[in-house]
């Protein structure tokens, strides 16, 4: 069996980093995150962005600096936001935004002023918008737009000039969802239409 066969073997159990951009190369294996034996369960690594206009991007993790997030389950934490400089020696959970098994599930991502935004569920605030810096410190809820355990979300983001603009359920919108612009200051994001 070739090197690459092998890797791919073990591709439920380890986290790859690939993209188009490097097809002619083989994935690079960072370790085993999930280390639970009897589970025989993935990682699940995931990646975040996703364009309908370039779904050849669609692998394509959410980058600052050197260090690409993804959310991934170590079989202990649930699934939570990880990120890597691209060894194992630098892939780490970022922050166990919900401690225990049930975990965070982060997804739709996108990257802004330096910082990437997320979505994230817990117990407290069902699925709202998130922002981190890379760090644990630097990760934390952006705004509950639906107060309390109802999901708020954050759908499709998209920057456009000097604003990030997503939809979300609140508790004042007209509709199911209503559109928001954040502008990447202290203040919360603001109802554009809704």
């Amino acid at each position: 069996m070739s090197h690459a066969a092998g890797v791919f073997k073990s591709l439920p159990w380890v986290l790859l980093f690939w993209s188009p951009a490097l097809s002619a190369q083989v994935p690079l294996s960072l370790g085993d995150l999930n280390k639970e034996v009897s589970a025989r369960l993935s990682s699940s690594p995931s990646a975040f962005t996703y364009d309908p206009a370039a779904p050849h991007l669609a692998n394509r993790f959410p980058v600052i600096g050197n260090i690409r997030f993804f959310r991934a389950d170590d079989g202990i934490h649930g699934k939570e936001l990880w990120g890597s400089a691209g060894s194992p020696g630098t892939t780490a959970m970022i922050k166990d935004i919900v401690p225990g098994k049930e975990g965070s599930a982060p997804w739709d991502f996108c990257v802004f002023r330096g910082k990437v935004y997320f979505s994230a569920w817990t117990p407290r605030t069902g699925r709202e918008v998130w922002v981190t810096d890379g760090t644990a410190g630097g990760t934390r809820l952006l705004a509950d737009l639906h107060r309390g355990p109802k999901d708020g979300g954050f759908i499709d983001p998209v920057v456009m000039g000097k604003s990030l603009y997503f939809f979300a359920s609140c508790d004042f919108a007209r509709g199911p969802f209503a559109l928001f612009r954040y502008d990447g200051g202290p203040n919360p994001p603001v109802l554009v239409k809704g």
